[in-house]
């Protein structure tokens, strides 16, 4: 009863004065000096109460701020994406799809991806997957040298070249002020997949692919 009566009326020094002036008499009468004594500070608290000001800062709530009701703010970014031409050679003559391949070779497990999709499951997902699918595995920078774009793994080197078509928007943002973030991802050579024309898997060799995805804060 009495957590009641605080919770309806937290402001009213009476209403806690009143409150514990029953819970006294109640232990008195009953004997209970346990009641008694819990009525003093209850009692206190009331003649505490009462000297505080209706519109006192304390016994206010102050509104939440607009910036913790909506959340922190999400960045607003744009991004160049493109897949790196990868036709070319490296400064020491090496096809860039073989310094791939060699890579990727070294990275192929037993119980890929590749290796763990049935030929069931390809059909009924009618999806395709690639031997090498390799994301986020080292870094990826884009430098340029004057004349072009150059794509480079902090592991393979010079795997490929910015297309010319998409130079311009990168070095945009590489020579820019705002900070930016890379992500890219490799794939290619044995690849199997649903061949919607014959109902049943395909399979065939392909060349790798640099996807790079270039995304600028703003």
């Amino acid at each position: 009863m009495l957590n009641e009566l605080l919770k309806k009326d937290k402001k009213s020094a009476g209403t806690i004065k009143l409150a514990a002036s029953l819970l006294l008499l109640s232990g008195i009468l009953t004997r209970n000096y346990m009641l008694a004594y819990i009525s003093i500070p209850i009692f206190a608290l009331g003649l505490y109460k009462g000297t505080i000001p209706k519109d006192a800062p304390g016994e206010k709530s102050s509104p939440v701020p607009p910036s913790e009701l909506s959340g922190a703010s999400v960045p607003e970014t744009r991004s160049v994406v493109f897949d790196a031409d990868i036709n070319g050679l490296d400064d020491e003559g090496r096809s860039f799809q073989e310094i791939i391949a060699d890579f990727s070779k070294e990275r192929i497990h037993p119980g890929s991806r590749f290796e763990g999709l049935s030929d069931e499951e390809i059909v009924r997902l009618r999806m395709g997957v690639f031997e090498t699918e390799l994301t986020g595995l080292g870094e990826i920078k884009l430098i340029s040298d004057g004349s072009r774009v150059r794509v480079i793994h902090d592991e393979m080197g010079h795997v490929g070249n910015v297309p010319e078509n998409k130079t311009e928007e990168v070095l945009s943002v590489l020579d820019g002020d705002n900070r930016y973030r890379i992500l890219w991802q490799v794939y290619g050579g044995r690849y199997k997949g649903f061949d919607p024309g014959s109902g049943a898997v395909a399979s065939r060799d392909a060349d790798y692919t640099v996807h790079v995805e270039l995304i600028e804060f703003i």
